[in-house]
């Protein structure tokens, strides 16, 4: 078996780009969530302005969760389906 070895530069390097894409995603999912409250509010027929700042953030986290669930879902679905040859779902 061989063994890579690598400098802190690289190791750092690595772990920044992690972090990066970290980063990107929960910046992208929080935007999702706040479109998709913001539809929704719509669809009632009220008004951003008709509810707290508490309450619209405990909206997104929810939001944020059901976004996370179903990628997370997805993400199996995918998985399952690459064992078993299927290549597009």
């Amino acid at each position: 078996m061989d063994l890579a070895f690598v400098n802190g530069r690289e190791i750092d390097m690595i772990s920044n780009m992690i972090s990066n894409v970290k980063d990107s995603s929960k910046k992208f999912i929080r935007k999702q969530a706040i479109e998709q409250v913001k539809e929704n509010i719509t669809y009632q027929q009220k008004n951003i302005s008709d509810y707290t700042k508490e309450e619209l953030r405990g909206f997104i986290l929810k939001e944020e969760k059901r976004i996370i669930k179903g990628a997370s879902l997805k993400s199996v679905l995918v998985a399952a389906a690459a064992m078993f040859g299927i290549t597009y779902i």
